[in-house]
């Protein structure tokens, strides 16, 4: 298989997996793989896929994803890496032997002389390429590895699917806790209609992809990132019951914003559960709740960097 990526000019560091999440376990292999940069003056490369393998090798147990590609590559970037490469995961690159991937993506490709994964990564037919086969195949090559161990808390691994179970649940703070960030819902700027505005609460519809895992239906509290300034909001996800029934959808009122459309996508970070979702006998009854989430939200933000 013929993988199109640029070949480094020189040798790099790159960290290997699907990191949905980018949560704490994730961060300590970040960490891992930053330290061996600097170590060796070495850049330091994330190596990730999407869309999540099971979408393509068991369709109909594949997650829903904690983040997106844009979502996954601002957390990474934070954590200290220089890059992220994002491949395709295909049915051809599912079938790609671990001997195979190793030679032409991340020895040829990549340039790789230090390979950093977490204990529970695989990746190739079968899933063979672990810490154990890189290891014995870099020996020849002269590529090191490091394979970071597990980051527990209360005693069980962080891991995915446990925060999955988590933001399904409702469980926001806990999730928040395993995740060692707010939760990012990325996403372009939608028409909407102006409901919002009436109210006296104009909103930002956000588009996500049906593959995100938004929290339940709700408002939220939220940080907004706009063309690099930072905002607070509340932000919204649900079907407006009081004006009828309207497909799932995610808005935001942003505190302060000075107006006009952003050109670019809005970056959320829902911090703090409200209340759920309900439908209100009119309008005016609605803008009055809307008062008094307002001022409990800039309440919870107002002490929040």
């Amino acid at each position: 298989m013929a993988v199109d990526l640029k070949k480094r000019d020189k040798d790099t560091v790159v960290v290997i997996g699907s990191f949905d999440g980018v949560h704490r376990g994730h961060h300590a292999i970040f960490q891992a793989a930053r330290s061996a940069a600097d170590a060796t003056s070495r850049e330091c490369i994330c190596l990730t896929f999407h869309p999540h393998p099971k979408r393509i090798v068991d369709p109909d147990t594949a997650p829903r994803l904690l983040t997106m590609p844009e979502e996954k590559e601002c957390l990474a970037r934070a954590r200290g890496v220089d890059e992220v490469v994002t491949l395709e995961f295909t049915r051809e690159l599912a079938e790609m032997s671990a001997e195979e991937f190793s030679e032409q993506i991340l020895a040829d490709k990549l340039d790789a002389r230090h390979l950093v994964i977490g204990y529970d990564f695989g990746f190739g037919k079968g899933r063979r390429g672990n810490g154990k086969f890189l290891t014995e195949w870099g020996k020849a090559r002269g590529i090191t590895v490091t394979v970071v161990n597990a980051i527990k808390i209360d005693g069980k691994p962080v891991s995915s699917t446990r925060i999955r179970r988590l933001v399904n649940g409702g469980r926001l703070p806990e999730a928040l806790a395993l995740l060692g960030h707010h939760y990012p819902v990325f996403g372009k700027v939608a028409a909407g209609e102006g409901r919002g505005r009436g109210l006296g609460y104009p909103t930002m519809n956000v588009a996500t992809s049906e593959d995100k895992l938004l929290p339940p239906i709700g408002v939220y509290a939220a940080r907004i990132e706009i063309a690099g300034q930072r905002y607070g909001a509340m932000a919204y996800i649900g079907t407006k019951p009081t004006f009828g029934q309207y497909p799932l959808g995610v808005e935001v009122n942003v505190f302060d914003y000075p107006g006009g459309k952003p050109a670019g996508p809005l970056r959320c970070w829902f911090t703090h559960w409200v209340r759920p979702d309900q439908k209100f006998d009119s309008p005016t009854q609605l803008k009055q709740q809307l008062a008094r989430d307002e001022t409990y939200v800039r309440g919870l933000l107002q002490h929040m960097v």
